[in-house]
């Protein structure tokens, strides 16, 4: 008897598993809200691990170019395409996704998702929502006030500039302006809504902060050496929550990987496809940010070499 619930069992998951893609190769839906460096290395880190277990896949990409109608339409589109997974980098591609694979039970997988919660994408974060699972990057926002003190201990004002519709952002600014008020710290916010407003935004803050921190708002990053002219202009150091952003011209970051943790999210693709189901996949949320600091702006700013080593040293020990 228990032999043949062992032979059964086999015989079910091999069925599941071949009625599901192993007739022919997985059809990968990926689309995301913008094009940025960040954005762009996650998508790479994806797709390299997902042709190398699957070379002849079927993949799908798409780009909604910052508009959230096109996003929508996006979404929409994949809908009809019946892919066998979907992955959608950020959350106004996540949410459109999820909306638009309603009543669906085709997996999706998310990345560059800051408050899923929040976003109503998941209620748990510890627990798959239905067919929907993914990586969570909350940036580290208590050490990124550390740094900032460390750097300049009577810094009292700090700016910050975000996509006031954008939950993603809402939900960073709100853990970051906590942070900064328990050190005894004020952030002085500028919400935009479009490419546009940035620069205003970047010169009204310039005479009145410290410092300007930008949370991993993706309309803001796209206009990232706008704000870096300004803020360089008046000796205003720039912290930002992606590597990427460092190679731009901003001061620092203590951010995740991104084309490594794009890795990790086409790993999690990969378990899905061998199980067939999200249910068995719980959320990842990231825990290893890394400390990186462009050293000719630091330099710029008159921060010391000491200081410098000691920030890599406390906040990043293994190194870059």
């Amino acid at each position: 008897m228990n032999a043949f619930k062992a032979i059964a069992l086999v015989i079910m998951t091999s069925f599941a598993m071949s009625s599901a893609w192993s007739k022919e190769p997985p059809h990968i839906a990926i689309t995301k809200i913008t094009s940025h460096p960040s954005l762009d290395l996650i998508e790479k880190g994806i797709l390299d691990v997902l042709k190398k277990a699957y070379p002849e896949a079927k993949i799908t990409l798409n780009n909604a170019q910052g508009n959230i109608t096109v996003a929508a339409q996006i979404a929409q589109k994949f809908a009809a395409l019946n892919p066998t997974v979907v992955v959608p980098i950020t959350t106004p591609s996540a949410q459109t996704i999820t909306k638009a694979f309603r009543g669906k039970e085709t997996p999706i997988i998310f990345y560059a998702v800051t408050d899923p919660l929040g976003a109503s994408l998941l209620k748990d974060l510890d627990q798959p929502t239905k067919n929907l699972t993914g990586v969570i990057d909350q940036p580290p926002v208590t050490q990124v006030i550390q740094i900032m003190l460390k750097v300049n201990p009577d810094l009292k004002n700090i700016g910050v500039i975000y996509n006031a519709g954008e939950a993603n952002s809402e939900f960073q600014i709100e853990a970051f302006r906590a942070a900064a008020e328990k050190e005894g710290r004020h952030v002085r916010e500028v919400p935009v809504a479009k490419a546009s407003d940035i620069q205003m935004a970047a010169a009204s803050l310039v005479s009145a902060v410290g410092a300007i921190f930008l949370p991993n708002d993706n309309l803001v990053i796209s206009s990232l050496e706008s704000i870096i002219k300004i803020a360089h202009d008046k000796s205003i150091p720039v912290y930002v929550s992606d590597p990427e952003s460092i190679e731009r011209g901003a001061f620092a970051a203590l951010a995740f990987d991104q084309y490594d943790i794009g890795k990790a999210t086409g790993e999690l693709l990969l378990a899905v496809l061998e199980s067939g189901s999200t249910k068995k996949h719980p959320p990842i949320l990231l825990d290893n940010p890394q400390f990186y600091i462009n050293e000719a702006v630091a330099h710029a700013l008159g921060v010391s070499d000491n200081l410098i080593k000691e920030l890599k040293k406390t906040y990043n020990p293994e190194g870059n």
